[in-house]
């Protein structure tokens, strides 16, 4: 136990040091940044990440499962070479598709800068697969330093970036070669730390892995697409119906309402998932359980949750400067949804545990249409990115507080593990 313990802190560290670093490299960037660069650079991060669970189709996630390191070194040529097609695929979209998708995204004047998404891609997915490879080995030290790394690089890059052009193609630029960068360092760890085992490089041996561990790309790579969308779909709406600088303020809120919460919420996942499953495989009921972490979590947020709701505007301001008084307006606005998103992290660990992945994908899939539809009757009323963000933020409160009574209900069964 102990010993899992530490694991867990070696890369929760990690982490942590990455996010902390970002935050407090934050207000000074957004002095030598403008909204509209940060605009830009959040479009780019809102298509990537729409894309990212395709980059090697899930296939990354098997390779923590073989029992030989032979299959698992296969799975890893498998992924790195669905990534490769994907690669190839998206370049060729991008290619055919470029001044169509710049004029939706209001990046007209920047289109070429999407042409980066398919090396992104190819990056994210090379270092997915690295990343499970030591996660299989247990180098949790060494990925918990890596990831504090790669943040150091891209902020340093940032900083260098301003002094010779302090646009959003450079905040772009930046985290590309952050991923490669990122990529490369786990790349050489695993080649000068791992023992040589030879693979059978057929074509037989290759469709037998994919077919063996199809679930995956079949069912996992849908659900995280579909949690992709969702949290990405109101910056791509946002874009296609306003400017570049409406896009930065909502950029940059959410990144400073949501980071804490989801630093938090992955806390709570790592440590409630074992102990929720070990209660429904017992037949216990978790009901209770559910409550008290819905009230510590609420106790322990609200106070924080309600300054920013209240003077969003004014410490905006102060921290980031007076050119991001309307991303604090935002900030109050969603620091609603960033509250109820995190009380209700405890489902996400009861919904794993007790087997309801397709009621969690119809909930998921629902809230998407729903933000969709309420921001697009939004702007088509009130013809205000204030009055979109509001939309937005009642869509994902609605579907926290569905999840979080949908939860409790079923808990009250005496087996959940067992029903549909």
């Amino acid at each position: 136990m102990n010993k899992l313990l530490g694991n867990v802190v070696a890369l929760a560290s990690g982490t942590a040091t990455a996010q902390f670093l970002t935050l407090m490299f934050l207000p000074v960037l957004t002095r030598l940044y403008g909204p509209e660069a940060f605009g830009m650079y959040g479009t780019f991060m809102a298509l990537f990440m729409i894309l990212a669970p395709l980059s090697v189709l899930s296939y990354s996630v098997a390779i923590v499962l073989p029992k030989s390191d032979e299959e698992a070194k296969g799975l890893m040529v498998l992924s790195v070479v669905v990534g490769l097609i994907v690669f190839g695929i998206c370049l060729l979209f991008f290619i055919l598709f470029l001044d169509s998708l710049a004029a939706f995204l209001k990046l007209e004047l920047s289109p070429c800068v999407l042409f980066l998404i398919p090396f992104s891609l190819l990056f994210y997915g090379v270092y997915q697969v690295f990343n499970y490879w030591l996660l299989r080995i247990d180098r949790y030290k060494a990925l918990g330093f890596f990831s504090a790394l790669s943040s150091v690089v891209n902020n340093i890059l940032r900083f260098g970036a301003y002094y010779i052009s302090p646009t959003g193609f450079a905040l772009i630029l930046c985290v590309v070669l952050q991923y490669f960068a990122h990529s490369l360092m786990l790349v050489r760890y695993v080649y000068l730390s791992s023992r040589l085992i030879v693979i059978p490089l057929s074509y037989k041996y290759f469709i037998s892995l994919a077919t063996r561990y199809k679930d995956y790309p079949l069912f996992r790579t849908p659900q995280i697409l579909i949690n992709s969308l969702s949290n990405s779909i109101p910056v791509i709406i946002i874009a296609s119906l306003f400017t570049q600088e409406e896009v930065g303020y909502f950029t940059l809120a959410w990144s400073i309402t949501s980071a804490p919460a989801l630093l938090i919420g992955q806390a709570i996942g790592g440590v409630f998932y074992p102990e929720i499953t070990k209660k429904i495989n017992i037949g216990d009921k978790v009901d209770h359980l559910l409550v008290k972490l819905f009230s510590i979590l609420a106790s322990i947020s609200f106070v924080p949750f309600l300054i920013i709701f209240m003077f969003g505007d004014v410490i905006f301001s102060k921290v980031f400067g007076n050119t991001w008084l309307m991303a604090g307006q935002y900030a109050s606005y969603l620091t609603v949804a960033v509250f109820l998103g995190l009380v209700h992290r405890p489902c996400e660990a009861y919904i794993q545990a007790a087997n309801r992945n397709k009621s969690y994908a119809l909930f998921e899939a629902s809230s998407l249409i729903l933000s969709v539809i309420l921001m697009y009757m939004a702007y088509s009323v009130y013809l205000s990115s204030t009055v979109v963000v509001q939309a937005f933020v009642c869509a994902k409160a609605l579907y926290y507080i569905v999840m979080m009574a949908y939860s409790y209900l079923d808990s009250r069964s005496n087996n959940p593990i067992t029903r549909g």
